[in-house]
């Protein structure tokens, strides 16, 4: 699976993060949960950020995507966005849906 060339769209580099190869979680990420707003967050991406930096339920590209906002710069003009791709589901979970939205396509992975 090759990576992705950066791409521009009104004036923001999207940055491909690759998600290639097979990731398992930490022991126990099933009954790791966390509040994130007014949601209950369970495989959070952040939670080895926040809580249990020996907790690794999702890959560090996951984190890097989902927490990115932490890296500064803001949204808007003159700006780069992380973004996943390609992606490979983590080991022993299942791509759920795959569809396509645009000239994306996003990938879904479920647990078992």
């Amino acid at each position: 699976m090759s990576t992705y060339p950066p791409e521009t769209n009104d004036g923001v580099v999207t940055s491909w993060v690759p998600l290639t190869s097979t990731f398992t979680p930490s022991v126990g990420c099933e009954s790791k949960y966390r509040l994130n707003g007014p949601s209950l967050v369970a495989y959070d991406p952040g939670y080895g950020l926040d809580i249990d930096r020996n907790v690794k339920c999702g890959p560090p590209a996951v984190t890097t995507w989902w927490e990115q906002g932490r890296l500064g710069g803001g949204d808007g003009e003159g700006n780069t966005a992380a973004s996943l791709g390609p992606v490979t589901c983590p080991n022993a979970w299942t791509t759920v849906a795959s569809p396509i939205t645009g000239s994306s396509t996003q990938i879904m992975c479920c647990p078992p």
